[in-house]
């Protein structure tokens, strides 16, 4: 595929593009186990147990962190080549942007109608007491 873009890019783009998609590759995997754990997690909650609750914050907070550790960077590069002079702004820009879905779970999970449906279920003798 890169060789194709011949006389349209140069050498040292072509090399940026390949160094790109190596590093694609890599996140593609690693969000492909995050999903997988994410719908073990899922479940979990939808079961409303408090493994599923922690699983799918424990998710979303990597996640979160992900954007910034790694995928941040890709950004930078795209950028560089792209827009040498924004290059910073547009790649943290970009990245708040992506981290707020994963935020916006986490706030959502963290919520007191949430956790209490957790705490209520953890203990069942409380329970018995009320009835």
């Amino acid at each position: 595929m890169l060789g194709q873009l011949g006389p349209v890019i140069d050498r040292s783009s072509i090399a940026l593009l390949r160094a790109l998609l190596q590093q694609t590759a890599v996140l593609n995997r690693a969000q492909t186990v995050g999903s997988l754990v994410l719908l073990v997690g899922s479940i979990g909650l939808l079961l409303r147990k408090k493994w599923g609750w922690y699983t799918v914050v424990i998710v979303h907070v990597a996640a979160t962190a992900a954007i910034f550790i790694w995928v941040m960077p890709i950004f930078q590069t795209l950028y560089l080549a792209l827009d040498p002079a924004h290059a910073g702004t547009m790649a943290l820009l970009l990245s708040i942007l992506g981290a707020l879905a994963p935020a916006v779970v986490i706030a959502f999970l963290l919520a007191k109608p949430i956790t209490s449906q957790l705490e209520g279920r953890s203990r069942p003798e409380m329970n018995a007491d009320k009835h």
